[in-house]
């Protein structure tokens, strides 16, 4: 048997009045819509029911009816929000990966461009050691039977070695400088008789030389180095 009350109330819930007085029936997609608006805080029932075209009353009522809460899921907005904010944008994050990469690219730049270069060197040489082998042989043709193809490899080595160049100054390579190979530096100043003995303890000057014979011997050696230059 059909349950006529619970049909009667679902379709009273679904159709609300409009503001001209005319009933309209919501769309389940609609409503959906609507409920999410009203508990994500983005819209309130003035705005809902003018976008709508649905009375502000019948709307509160069904709100209440179904206990939906406006601002109840507003967290997931402020939540998307922050997600958004601690998100580095695609410029940061390829310029993360850039800096995290740009050894590793130098470095492979070098190594291809050197074992291109070579492996054309070493063709080169092993032609013109053939060639030689065979002219001596009396099996071919003087040296400049080759020349074509020397040259081509030449040209060849030519454009790949501006090629590996153009790609290191891209990369800046003759500017960076790999933080992890930096050495430990301690700075502190340093006592007459610290130098004393690092000048004794590599034979720069004898044991038994006193401080005072010590500055006299760099002030001289200044003096000679001003006259000089």
């Amino acid at each position: 048997m059909t349950d006529v009350t619970a049909g009667s109330a679902n379709k009273a819930e679904d159709e609300l009045v409009s503001p001209d007085g005319a009933s309209r029936r919501l769309t389940p997609a609609e409503w959906i819509e609507i409920k999410e608006l009203y508990e994500l805080g983005k819209l309130g029932i003035t705005e809902l029911a003018d976008t709508y075209k649905i009375s502000r009353q019948s709307l509160s009522r069904r709100f209440k009816n179904e206990g939906v809460t406006k601002g109840s899921r507003a967290h997931e907005v402020a939540a998307k929000v922050n997600s958004m904010a601690t998100t580095p944008s695609p410029a940061a994050t390829r310029a993360d990966t850039y800096a995290s990469k740009r050894a590793e690219w130098i470095e492979e730049t070098r190594v291809q461009g050197y074992t291109k270069s070579k492996a054309i060197s070493n063709i080169l040489f092993k032609m013109v050691l053939d060639q030689r082998a065979a002219i001596a042989a009396g099996a071919a043709a003087p040296m400049a039977a080759i020349h074509d193809d020397i040259k081509t490899l030449m040209l060849a080595q030519k454009a790949q070695i501006m090629a590996t160049d153009a790609a290191l100054r891209w990369l800046e390579a003759d500017r960076y400088v790999d933080p992890n190979e930096l050495p430990n530096l301690t700075i502190e100043d340093l006592t007459d008789q610290d130098l004393l003995d690092h000048f004794v303890g590599n034979d720069t000057l004898p044991e038994g030389t006193s401080i005072e014979e010590m500055n006299r011997q760099i002030e001289e050696a200044r003096a000679e180095l001003e006259d000089e230059s």
